[in-house]
């Protein structure tokens, strides 16, 4: 019984060391000027492979672009395209259901953007997505500019 007793004690005094122990998340990297935006435009509500795409192209990005991503100059984020503080973005980029767009910002301002509509046919090759959507921020960060 004591046995019980103290390795219950131990147990406690661990989880709550472990408690004390949570490290905050990093602090946002600010947007470079120049930059490269990878933007999933979703629903409010997601069923399964919406969830996966945003999850195979965040992935693919953040992993294929870890330094662009600490300095600012690569950024991927989610936006809900049926709400209504979303309304300028998703008319800007002719947004009318899931799509991941690919987005040149030069000096804070969109200069080229390109919606990257294979990645539906993709989603059960989760490799292919990947390299898509990693092709697709090349593509863009190099898009010629008028």
């Amino acid at each position: 019984m004591k046995t019980l007793i103290v390795a219950s004690a131990f147990v406690c005094a661990g989880l709550a060391l472990a408690a004390q122990l949570v490290v905050a998340p990093p602090a946002a990297v600010e947007p470079a000027a120049d930059r490269l935006e990878m933007v999933y435009f979703h629903r409010a509500q997601r069923c399964p492979t919406c969830l996966r795409v945003g999850s195979l192209a965040e992935e693919a990005v953040t992993e294929a672009f870890a330094a662009g991503i600490d300095s600012g100059t690569v950024v991927f984020r989610y936006v809900d395209f049926q709400d209504p503080a979303s309304a300028a973005e998703v008319s800007r980029y002719k947004v009318t259901m899931p799509t991941l767009v690919a987005i040149r910002v030069l000096n804070h301002k969109p200069v080229h953007a390109t919606k990257l509509a294979k990645v539906w046919a993709l989603v059960g090759k989760p490799d292919a997505l990947r390299e898509y959507v990693v092709t697709g921020v090349i593509d863009a960060q190099s898009a010629k500019v008028e």
